[in-house]
């Protein structure tokens, strides 16, 4: 098969539905990333796919606003909605206890960096007292210590300052990030049942199970693209289910659509 031919076989037009979090959360831990432009440049040599849907939640960060934009750019169609954060219970007496030991660590590891940081600078006005006693004129090696001094200071300071960060966040209210797109997704492929022959998902959440179920029963083509080692069980636990959903790991398109 070469690089223009269209990968799957499809039986009628198409509709394509990227469930983006799922996507490049799961690919961040097989290590490699699926990049949105060739993905979608893949999906247009199949002439019968007539809509690709992108779902992905936005935050207030700039950058998030400005992925949607580019991904409505390259071509696909948008559907979005704002990110949740939810707080976590911390109730276990052992996840506790990790944390508690979690802040005696912090605290002494920036401990030692202040530590570190009082001797760069004992050592730093020791050579500079020694070369004063010794009248000598400071040369360019002499400086390029004191450049190293000062480059592993800030080193330390930035450590410290990453380290701060980090010790606030376990001592405040720890929260997930929640933006899941079942119903969006469930409804866009019910909503499209009549219009389409064949449907194809990228995700690996065994959540969209059922709605599998509903296409089978239409008689519809059901495609599953999953992350590697990412598909959800459910997928196996109906014989007619795994019999009737074409499944396919994102490893054989992976030269199509890799970053």
């Amino acid at each position: 098969m070469t690089m223009d031919e269209p990968f799957f076989r499809l039986k009628g037009d198409t509709l394509a539905l990227i469930d983006w979090a799922n996507v490049f959360n799961s690919q961040q831990k097989n290590g490699w990333r699926v990049d949105t432009g060739k993905l979608h440049k893949f999906l247009a040599k199949h002439a019968l796919i007539k809509d690709v849907v992108f779902f992905h939640g936005e935050d207030v960060h700039p950058l998030s606003k400005e992925f949607l934009e580019e991904q409505r750019a390259i071509g696909y169609r948008v559907i979005s909605k704002p990110v949740k954060t939810i707080p976590v219970r911390i109730d276990e007496s052992v996840f506790r206890s990790k944390i508690g030991q979690l802040e005696k660590d912090l605290s002494l590891l920036r401990g030692k960096n202040s530590a570190i940081s009082s001797l760069l600078y004992s050592l730093d006005e020791r050579l500079r007292l020694y070369m004063k006693n010794q009248q000598a004129m400071l040369t360019d090696d002499f400086y390029s210590v004191f450049d190293i001094i000062e480059s592993i200071d800030q080193e330390i300071s930035n450590a410290d300052t990453a380290l701060q960060f980090l010790w606030n966040n376990i001592r405040g209210t720890i929260v997930r990030r929640k933006c899941d797109f079942d119903v969006e997704i469930s409804r866009e492929i019910l909503l499209n049942l009549d219009k389409y022959r064949s449907f194809i998902l990228f995700s690996g959440d065994g959540d969209y199970a059922p709605i599998f179920d509903v296409i089978r029963e239409r008689g519809k083509q059901a495609i599953l693209v999953f992350p590697h080692g990412r598909r959800g069980k459910e997928y196996e636990e109906v014989p007619e289910r795994k019999r009737a959903i074409f499944l396919c790991s994102l490893e054989l398109i992976r030269r199509f659509v890799e970053s």
